[in-house]
């Protein structure tokens, strides 16, 4: 099976979408993950496809801020759901390959991940999200 190439601008309009995300109550009051444009949507798949893991950490930080979000304004993590293009790469990333069958698939899953693999806490959005996330769990 041949991978694709991950191109260098790829990465960075993928880098400058998660930079920016920030989860917001809306119509729905608990903010699911985003889904994002087709364009940022075909970055993610071909970096899947060329299993590479350039992009882990971005998938990462759109999750911890969600994650975040949930714990610093309802004080409790929620489910991520199982149809969003962007939570399933989540799930691939961080092998959870029985998530349809498993009962909950909570935000704090990313948390988790990051506390087994501390090399992500190296990169400075990831780090300040984890000490964020740390914050907030104090104040229950």
């Amino acid at each position: 099976m041949e991978s694709t190439q991950v191109k260098p601008a790829e990465l960075t309009i993928l880098r400058k979408y998660a930079k920016n995300y920030e989860p917001k109550s809306e119509k729905v009051v608990i903010p699911s993950p985003p889904e994002p444009k087709d364009e940022v949507l075909k970055i993610i798949s071909s970096f899947a496809n060329a299993r590479s893991r350039e992009h882990e950490k971005y998938v990462l930080l759109i999750f911890l801020r969600l994650s975040r979000f949930q714990i610093e304004h309802f004080k409790q993590r929620y489910e991520l759901g199982r149809d969003n293009r962007l939570t399933k790469e989540f799930f691939r990333l961080i092998g959870a390959e029985d998530y349809e069958k498993a009962e909950f698939m909570p935000a704090y899953l990313v948390d988790k991940y990051i506390e087994k693999n501390l090399e992500f806490l190296k990169y400075p959005l990831i780090e300040k999200e984890m000490s964020r996330i740390a914050k907030a769990g104090e104040k229950n």
